[in-house]
């Protein structure tokens, strides 16, 4: 943990900060496996779990979302599948490493050191990124990676040395510290994870040094947690000032519960008299990010429980256009502009979406377990931990916290269950029983049943696929002429602009009752809302173009409908273009005729006035109006590309991983808490040691 640690600054630069922990995890588990007994904290069982079945998902990595761009299921979902595993696992890894190591070898003491020190380097990495926001290197390692490597986003992000994030929160462009992680959230979640193992190592356990810097490196550390604009680590530590007096107002000493107040008014005073505070005003009155936010919680809960409620997809899902349209997409003018993927901005949404609803479960089952036997905070690591875990908590509904924030919390767990454990001794019969060895016995003795309710969950899975109804999917792009931008050359109020329509409307007018009207077949409104239903229209991000699908119930009845409906639609467009052009004409010609009548009012053989040649002018610019409006081009658009017909059934590995892993985890859990209800007849029931 040390090398981790101690040797970050060295690790980041490098563009080894992520992988590092993942490399250290093998000599853990090296040193765990030639260990007799490996301890392990209550409701660890959850969390094993919850392994297996994020492991299922590498099957689904194939399975497409409902809202998000199809297929994609290549080298590049599979290595970011392998990264995040990587650290689930290699979090565990020292989670059982830190229960199982002695005292001695990593005291509490020491390891408030080891991540204060974090901490000190994570508060340096902010003041850098506010100094120096424009810093971006390639690493030593982005430069060795092959080409397909260094171009993914994901694995780019981890390699490359970036000190700031540059972001217009608040309207203009404003640096985000990032140093030494790949973004401004991680950041922020790692300053409040690390920030009560600073306060121990130098209050608690520091020299009168570090105790008398200790404030200078807070107060340094302040700027940065306030320009980095971070709600998220705002409310961290709020949340955390108030457990903090709650716990010093259960110890009962009036001298330390005096002195946490005075200290709290203190900051909070200095925050208000600084500028800094019109910062953090100014944050809380742009909310934009606000419904983004909600908008992609909403698709990916919707995704999940349309797609594969139960297993979820294994991974993160690019979203099909955007929220503002269905052609949205990021720009080199407009970054923003994209969306995150489904399952992005928050690591709940990210297990939700990778691993349904029966892996938050498990997920959530762990860490719930976990606050049951910290929260009374009967020793300091008690107290730490219930701090990160409450921090973390708020954290999983905004943050990504895979990689350093998972892991610091996770080595947190492991530290407390190791001192609970001594404290009550290792003979307590309450504790004695959590060991690895046993519960792997146990599973071990019901192997036979487990693996007879995995195969019969697959297979009633797979029959439930084949069961769904099988339909055949059409699908054409259809390019659209550009449309007519009519202006008229008037002046002032009286300036006549046509809005261009936009790419969604044109999706919104397949689905109009003009254009579906045509087609056989529709004639009550439960014929034009089934019709719908079996219509798609997307478009490729920034084009013009449309993409229509259609699907039936045959291969000929989709190509049929196909050609009708885009028919249909362009005939539909045509004379809507047909309609706005009369209706644009009927206004110019309206304007020409009232200056028409007004010139014609005017005494024959009156003196020109600066009136007369304004009439004069804007009666020329209309009619030159007039004539380009009638000889504009109403083309609609033309059919470029009609995909061949593809059939569409089940996604059969969705049904059979689900209903795999569903057999498994059931008697898996049975084999743990009822053994013999588990077990497979004739195995023997030898006590295990």
């Amino acid at each position: 943990m040390s090398v981790v640690l101690l040797g970050y600054p060295i690790w980041w630069v490098l563009g080894l900060a992520y992988f590092v922990p993942l490399m250290v995890a093998v000599p853990m588990a090296w040193q765990l496996f030639q260990s007799q007994r490996i301890e392990m904290p209550r409701g660890f069982g959850w969390w094993m779990l919850f392994l297996v079945w994020m492991a299922g998902g590498v099957f689904l990595l194939s399975a497409d979302a409902p809202g998000a761009v199809p297929g994609g299921a290549d080298t590049g979902r599979l290595l970011v599948f392998g990264l995040r595993a990587s650290m689930y696992v290699s979090s565990s890894i020292v989670l059982l490493w830190v229960v199982n190591i002695d005292r001695r070898s990593l005291s509490v003491r020491r390891y408030s050191h080891l991540f204060g020190f974090l901490f000190i380097f994570t508060t340096v990495g902010g003041l850098i990124g506010m100094t120096w926001p424009e810093i971006s290197l390639a690493s030593p390692l982005e430069m060795m990676l092959p080409g397909s490597l260094a171009n993914n986003s994901y694995v780019s992000s981890l390699v490359h040395l970036d000190v700031a994030d540059v972001q217009s929160v608040l309207g203009d462009p404003e640096p985000r510290p990032t140093m030494p992680f790949a973004y401004a959230n991680t950041w922020g979640s790692v300053m409040s994870l690390t920030l009560p193992f600073f306060l121990v190592s130098w209050f608690k356990f520091g020299r009168t040094w570090q105790r008398v810097l200790a404030p200078v490196v807070l107060a340094a550390a302040a700027v940065p947690i306030v320009y980095s604009l971070n709600r998220g680590l705002w409310f961290s530590l709020a949340i955390g000032a108030v457990i903090l007096i709650a716990l010093q107002l259960r110890t009962g000493r009036p001298t330390v519960i005096a002195a946490t107040v005075v200290v709290g008014a203190a900051v909070m005073v200095a925050l208000l008299l600084s500028p800094l505070s019109s910062l953090v005003q100014e944050r809380f009155e742009y909310q934009h990010s606000n419904e983004r936010r909600s908008q992609l919680l909403v698709a990916t809960i919707e995704s999940t429980a349309l797609g594969s409620p139960l297993a979820g997809f294994g991974s993160t899902r690019d979203v099909q256009g955007s929220f503002a349209s269905i052609a949205g997409g990021s720009t080199p003018d407009c970054p923003a502009c994209g969306v995150p993927p489904l399952g992005t901005q928050g690591q709940l949404w990210t297990v939700i979406l990778s691993q349904g609803f029966v892996g938050l479960a498990l997920f959530s089952a762990f860490f719930l377990t976990v606050l049951s036997w910290v929260w009374r905070c009967r020793s300091l690591a008690d107290a730490l931990c219930l701090f990160l875990l409450t921090f973390f908590g708020l954290q999983l509904f905004v943050y990504d916290t895979i990689g350093v924030p998972l892991y610091t919390v996770m080595a947190t767990i492991g530290l407390a269950w190791r001192e609970r454990r001594h404290n009550l001794s290792v003979s307590s019969s309450s504790l004695s029983s959590h060991t690895l060895e046993r519960v792997l016995h146990r599973v071990h003795r019901c192997l036979p049943a487990i693996l007879v309710a995995t195969i019969v969950g697959g297979t009633a899975g797979l029959a439930t696929a084949a069961s769904q109804p099988t339909r055949f999917s059409a699908s054409a792009d259809i390019l659209l002429a550009p449309t007519p931008r009519y202006l008229a050359t008037t002046e002032g109020d009286d300036q006549r602009i046509a809005d261009p329509i936009t790419i969604d409307t044109e999706a919104a007018l397949v689905f109009s009752q003009q254009a579906l009207e045509r087609l056989p077949d529709t004639d009550t409104p439960a014929d034009l809302h089934d019709l719908r239903d079996r219509i798609q229209v997307t478009a490729p991000p920034n084009t013009s173009v449309l993409t229509i699908q259609v699907r039936e119930d045959t291969a000929g009845q989709a190509q049929e409908m196909l050609e009708l409906l885009s028919a249909a639609y362009l005939d539909s467009r045509s004379d809507y273009l047909q309609q706005r052009r009369q209706q644009v004409l009927a206004g110019l010609e309206s304007d020409l005729d009232e200056i028409d009548a007004e010139a014609a009012s005017r005494p024959t053989g009156s003196a020109p006035t600066p009136r007369t040649g304004s009439l004069l002018e804007r009666q020329r610019g209309l009619q030159e109006a007039i004539r380009r409006v009638s000889l504009a081009s109403i083309e609609a658009g033309e059919l470029v590309r009609v995909h061949p017909t593809q059939q569409v059934s089940a996604q059969a590995n969705v049904f059979i991983v689900s209903g795999a892993m569903v057999g498994f985890v059931i008697f898996a859990i049975l084999s743990v808490l009822t053994p013999n209800v588990a077990r497979w007849p004739g195995v023997s029931r030898r006590r295990h040691r």
